[in-house]
């Protein structure tokens, strides 16, 4: 259902944790809460609920992504530190001298260790998340005015992606049927099916890259066909009843396959 696109798999995410705790307000928050009460009821090693309050399973993966982003902050600072440490960034950012110093410990040693230099935050939901990362690392952090977009933009002028995908079938012996949105069309031989599937969805593709205003796009190539028993190198023949699939899609990235289809792909790329 996923590869046909009628369904779409989803999942909580750190947005819904912060919706729930009242951090943010972009979307349906009682859908959020919903998800964490799911969520909070999987099970621990110890046969015990995660949690049964969506609030303290919200505040689990709020912490948790705290802990994760202050973790990536500092390998990337280690990573360029100049003179460098001896040991790798991801030991070091862990290290127990640094941990308790980001703690400010005070005992017969007193350790301090900040950030020394600000992080600026992107993205929608940068105000619900990185005060607390700022306040682990002591650090001054700067929220821009329109951080919010700042990952949208990037998506607008990076490279578009659109993917068609259409259906060849053998319902007889020698008769193959492409399934177009305008009606299903049979023809004697394979090669013919397939160059009409693909000029459909090309021309689909191109319309909408044209809609978006692509300046400039990829001719299409063609993937040779897999055979998904992995036993034949040959491109197969469609026996009756066995779909096969073209996909375009920019730019070019491995799809999987279920076990038994014949697959045929072909690229449309942007530059």
């Amino acid at each position: 259902l996923v590869e046909r696109g009628l369904a779409q798999v989803a999942g909580v995410t750190p947005s819904d944790a912060s919706h729930a705790l009242g951090r943010l307000d972009a979307w349906d928050a009682e859908a959020s809460v919903k998800a964490l009460k799911l969520l909070g009821r999987r099970r621990t090693g110890a046969g015990e609920m995660l949690a049964p309050d969506p609030d303290k399973m919200a505040q689990i993966i709020i912490d948790q992504l705290t802990e994760q982003t202050s973790l990536a902050l500092l390998e990337t600072v280690f990573a360029e530190e100049n003179p460098a440490f001896d040991g790798s960034p991801d030991v070091l950012a862990r290290h127990v001298l640094l941990q308790r110093g980001l703690k400010h410990h005070r005992g017969l040693l007193k350790i301090d260790a900040a950030l020394n230099l600000p992080v600026i935050g992107l993205g929608a939901s940068a105000a619900a998340y990185y005060p607390a990362v700022g306040k682990v690392l002591g650090a001054e952090m700067i929220l821009p005015e329109h951080a919010g977009v700042a990952n949208a933009i990037g998506a607008v002028v990076g490279r578009v992606t659109m993917r068609e995908s259409g259906t060849v079938t053998s319902p007889a012996e020698g008769k193959f049927r492409v399934h177009l949105v305008s009606g299903p069309q049979d023809f004697s031989d394979q090669n013919s099916a397939l160059a009409l599937l693909r000029s459909a969805c090309s021309s689909n593709a191109k319309a909408l890259f044209t809609l978006l205003a692509v300046p400039k796009i990829f001719q299409t190539r063609t993937v040779p066909w897999r055979c998904w028993n992995r036993r034949c190198a040959a491109r197969p023949k469609l026996t009756p009843r066995q779909p096969a699939q073209l996909i375009f899609k920019s730019p070019h990235k491995e799809t999987s396959a279920q076990p038994g289809w014949k697959i045929a792909k072909y690229l449309l790329r942007q530059s």
